[in-house]
Order: structure tokens, then C-alpha cells, then sequence
């Protein structure tokens, strides 16, 4: 008798396991979730965050719902038969600088909850328009090397692929073509501050990279081989003839962009 009933008992167990919504019920399998997405984006401006969903990091799970949160704000999107997911913050609020994203996946009846959290975006500003040479960018990127963006000193501290810069150009771009790639767009200035650089600069900036700068007549121009993320000095003055001024590369942007 007593061992019928506790035959009774495991079989009732395992029967509160295996039905949904059962107040013995555990789900019934592990989840992994992965972060996949970018992880340098632009402050006012959308951006298309993505993650992977699996079981335990095999299988991949398909009509999950996933959210995503970056500095206060998050989207949420539904997993693919791939357990890929997508959605989309259409306009960053989130402040300058390093910021965690965070993929989450509740969990269901069958499929217990995952969260990852080991992503750090870098968000920038655009709206800097100030220039790298390419040479120069090439291995501060690499030394972590200071680089100089604005003033006199701006020729002497900047090697360009394509020959040497105007003694003019001080590194401000007053008319920036749209960037649709990190290889493309072209820009035009004027010498010294007549090119009206701002009063001020974002702590996280974006900061355009070229392999030449020529001068016509009072035209200055250049192209934009790409676009990368300077973490500002503090100290910048809007004269050309203020010191040397500039910060530290902290990530590449491939996305595109209005400067």
C-alpha cells in the first residue's frame, strides 16, 4: 500500500511539472540569450538594436518576445525561426558616453527566463564636423595616443595619406556631405575661425577621418574616409588660436550619418 502511494505521489509530481500553469510547475528548459548588435550609436538618432534567443544555447527558439533597453529606454521584438529578434528605439535618449544594454527573455511555461547584460555601447553626438588626419587616426586608434581636432597646431599633428595638409586649415569642417558609409561623403571649409566652428563640443563625438585636405582660391575641402568617436579634452575654445585641442579615439561609426 505505502508503496503504491508513493508511486502516486512521483507520478503526480511529475504530471504538475509537465502541465503549464500548474503552481508546481518549473519551465522546463534553460534559455540563453545573446545581445548582437551595435554597440556605437548616435545620440537623436534611431537605431535598430538585434539579439539571438536558444535553448541553453543550442535551439534556436522562434515566437519569443525579447526586450532591449539602453539607458532608460527599451524596444521589444519577437524572435524569427532563427530565435533572431530586431526592434527599434527610433530617437537615443541616452546620455554621451558608455551605456549597458540589457536583452531580456521573460520566460513562458516551458522556457525559463535569460538575461545578458555584458554589452557596452558607446553613444556619441554627431554635430562636431572636426577632422583626423587618416594616418594620424590609424595609430591613435591603435596607442590610444591623444589626437589634435582643432587649432594651430592642426597641420603639424596630423599626417593625411594623401600628401600634406593646408597650413589654413585649422580642422574644422563648416560643410559636411551626408555620410551614408565609413568610405564616402566629401566636406568644405574656410581657413581659421571663419569657418564658425561652435562654442562648444560634445563629451562623445563624432569626428570626421581624411586622407586628403586641398585648398582652392578661400576653399578648403576634403573627403571622408570615415568616421570615428573621440572622447573630448576639457578646455575647447572656439579660436584658431586657442592651444592645440582635441581627446582620444574610442570607437569607429560605419553606419552613416549627418554631421
Amino acid at each position: 500500500m505505502r508503496t503504491s502511494l508513493r508511486f502516486a505521489a512521483v507520478l503526480a509530481a511529475l504530471a504538475a511539472l509537465a502541465v503549464p500553469g500548474s503552481a508546481a510547475a518549473d519551465p522546463l528548459f534553460g534559455t540563453t540569450i545573446t545581445y548582437d548588435g551595435p554597440t556605437v550609436i548616435a545620440q537623436g538618432h534611431p537605431v535598430k538594436l538585434t539579439v539571438t534567443l536558444s535553448q541553453d544555447g543550442f535551439s534556436a527558439l522562434a515566437g519569443k518576445p525579447v526586450d532591449i533597453s539602453l539607458g532608460g529606454q527599451s524596444c521589444t521584438g519577437t524572435t524569427d525561426e532563427d530565435g533572431y529578434a530586431t526592434c527599434v528605439i527610433e530617437s537615443v535618449s541616452a546620455e554621451l558616453g558608455p551605456q549597458t544594454i540589457t536583452a531580456s527573455f521573460a520566460g513562458d511555461d516551458f522556457y525559463g527566463p535569460s538575461s545578458d547584460s555584458s554589452t557596452t555601447a558607446t553613444v556619441f553626438a554627431f554635430g562636431g564636423k572636426f577632422v583626423l588626419g587618416d594616418v594620424t587616426a590609424d595609430a591613435a586608434t591603435k596607442t590610444g595616443d591623444t589626437v589634435n581636432f582643432w587649432g594651430p597646431s592642426w597641420q603639424k599633428t596630423n599626417q593625411l595619406s594623401g600628401g600634406l595638409s593646408q597650413p589654413s586649415f585649422k580642422g574644422y569642417a563648416d560643410l559636411v556631405a551626408p555620410v551614408t558609409t565609413c568610405d564616402g561623403g566629401l566636406w568644405t571649409t574656410r581657413p581659421g575661425n571663419s569657418s564658425k566652428p561652435p562654442a562648444a563640443v560634445p563629451s562623445y563625438m563624432a569626428v570626421i577621418v581624411s586622407g586628403k585636405v586641398t585648398k582652392s582660391g578661400p576653399s578648403i575641402s576634403g573627403d571622408t574616409k570615415s568616421i570615428v568617436v573621440v572622447k573630448t579634452d576639457a578646455g575647447y575654445g572656439a579660436a584658431p588660436g586657442h592651444r592645440g585641442y582635441g581627446g582620444q579615439i574610442v570607437a569607429e561609426y560605419c553606419n552613416g550619418g549627418v554631421l
